[in-house]
């Protein structure tokens, strides 16, 4: 199957959506700041000729169920929901929110991701992750080295099919 592929990238304010697509989609800038509003990004890196063409809309932090129109959700493929791992405040609310995005969503992949591993130890992320009302479908790292390479493994096998 070719064509776009969308992707939407939610979460709370700082929680590191814009860094996860710059790594993700091979943008690199130096530097950073938080987004405002949607920002739609192509993918810029050579990918499966499969998957012609990623476009991923970074919305800015905010709680989504309150200020996001329908039109947003139309024709998403996967929807990731980031998490800070190292900010507690990021981990309010992430179970409603989920939940509010299946139902806009029925036939999107809807995955959890906790960033900024890197920030914490292992031992920490785990137990992070243990306590969680949901636990994250991963937890990565925009940058270390291959640190988004697992989720970036899954959404193009999840994109292929």
């Amino acid at each position: 199957m070719s064509g776009f592929k969308k992707i939407i990238v939610c979460g709370p304010a700082g929680s590191g959506k814009t860094s996860l697509i710059r790594t993700i989609s091979g943008y690199s800038n130096n530097t950073e700041s938080e987004s405002s509003g949607i920002q739609v990004w192509r993918m810029a890196k050579e990918i499966d000729p499969q998957v012609n063409q990623w476009i991923f809309w970074d919305h800015a932090g905010a709680t989504l169920s309150n200020n996001t129109p329908f039109s947003y959700f139309l024709a998403t493929h996967i929807a990731l929901y980031i998490i800070d791992l190292s900010n507690s405040l990021s981990f309010v609310g992430i179970e409603d929110e989920l939940n509010w995005l299946k139902t806009k969503m029925p036939d999107a992949r809807v995955l959890l991701i906790a960033t900024k591993s890197d920030l914490i130890s292992a031992g920490e992320a785990e137990m992070i992750s243990n306590i969680l009302p949901v636990k994250p479908n991963f937890i990565c790292s925009s940058i270390q080295e291959g640190g988004t390479n697992p989720l970036w493994n899954h959404l193009l096998d999840t994109l292929r099919s």
